[in-house]
């Protein structure tokens, strides 16, 4: 070795790489490892976490569906510890109650197409076919002064609710209560086909429903109810009326005002149902009918033929009464007195308890002796006289 020598030496020391890389090798593996647990763990807990989230804001959005359904059947809370989705799920809880609430005043059918239609309701109306009914309570003025205000209140509301589950059961739709009276459209705020078959379905479901009724309280020692019921079809208005704070969704028109002439002229005759022409002529097939007279109701100069649909059971003789009365009548129209007198005394009564036959001949008693300068065969407000 010379110290004065400027070359440099090299030591290289040659070890195997496995010696070297071997542990480097172990700790990426114990990092990756580890780095796909926390990624898949993180992936476990961020799922819990979304679904903690998601589940019930999809559990909102069908109640929420089905609210705009008015499907309004109440649900408990839902139970999460996120605060926003509690204020949202108890803001649905009052919506439902709310529109719950709202239904009892308005027609669920008019109220689920606002909804559907996302329109604000506002003053206005439309032309169209509807059929109308309406019902009354006979005598109900005595009625009320033989009953205490809240019995008569309680009394008044079960059957209330037995008219209107007639009304709703045979898709009606129930406008309004006025007094003791109930008044029903079909065909309207949606298209019924069969309007007219439904109305007098309905009808019929009144009478029975206060025959059970008055069963059922004849231990409570209070009257029994009777009812008279109206029923037309015909153009009509149909639409909100009211102001811009308040709304009522009913029918205007000559249609509407004869029906309610209908149903006050059974105290004339002494009937349930009385229908008009119209009615008569769509569903003559599906319930026993019969002729009362040719009119011309109070506030309408046109004359219509009347028809009382008959709710008797025992209609034995109502083929041969309607044969009958048809020849009697058609000699009354003419202003055959004696003649119809003579018949109508013979004449078979459709069912018991009739009173019709009795009415015509007090008629034809007093126009034999009193004649009216004018007779077309229609009886009108001004012939009550004869009634």
């Amino acid at each position: 070795f010379n110290a004065n020598s400027e070359k440099i030496w090299h030591i290289t020391i040659i070890v195997p790489a496995s010696d070297v890389l071997a542990p480097l090798r172990s700790l990426s593996m114990r990092i990756l490892f580890l780095t796909v647990f926390i990624l898949i763990l993180g992936l476990l807990i961020a799922r819990y976490l979304s679904q903690k989230i998601s589940l019930p804001i999809i559990k909102l959005s069908k109640e929420a569906q089905e609210i705009t359904q008015l499907k309004l059947t109440p649900k408990p809370l839902l139970k999460t510890r996120i605060k926003e989705i509690r204020y949202m799920d108890k803001s649905l809880s009052n919506m439902r109650s709310s529109l719950a609430s709202f239904q009892l005043y308005v027609p669920s059918t008019l109220v689920k197409k606002l909804l559907h239609s996302g329109k604000i309701a506002k003053v206005g109306g439309e032309y169209q076919r509807i059929t109308i009914l309406f019902s009354d309570i006979k005598g109900f003025t005595k009625l009320a002064e033989m009953i205490p205000p809240i019995q008569l209140m309680n009394y008044l509301s079960e059957y209330f609710q037995l008219m209107t589950d007639a009304v709703l059961i045979h898709q009606g739709v129930l406008d309004k209560y006025i007094g003791d009276a109930v008044m029903a459209l079909w065909n309207t705020p949606l298209p019924d086909k069969d309007h007219i078959l439904h109305a007098c379905q309905t009808a019929v479901c009144m009478i029975e429903r206060v025959t059970l009724f008055n069963a059922n309280n004849q231990n409570l020692e209070l009257p029994e109810l009777a009812l008279r019921i109206g029923i037309h079809s015909g153009e009509a208005i149909v639409g909100n009326v009211g102001s811009a704070e308040r709304l009522s969704f009913t029918a205007l028109g000559d249609s509407v005002n004869l029906a309610s002439r209908l149903e006050d002229i059974n105290k004339i005759y002494e009937t349930q149902i009385i229908v008009s022409q119209s009615i008569f002529e769509e569903v003559q097939n599906h319930f026993p009918f019969r002729l009362l007279d040719e009119v011309a109701v109070r506030g309408k100069q046109e004359s219509t033929t009347i028809y009382e649909l008959i709710t008797a059971q025992d209609l034995s003789n109502l083929k041969q009464h309607i044969q009958e009365f048809h020849q009697a009548f058609a000699c009354y129209q003419k202003g055959n007195w004696d003649e119809s007198l003579k018949l109508f005394i013979k004449l078979t009564p459709a069912y018991p308890g009739d009173r019709l036959a009795a009415l015509y001949r007090k008629r034809c008693q007093l126009l034999a002796k009193k004649p009216p300068q004018f007779w077309d065969g229609i009886w009108r407000d001004k012939n009550k006289f004869y009634s």
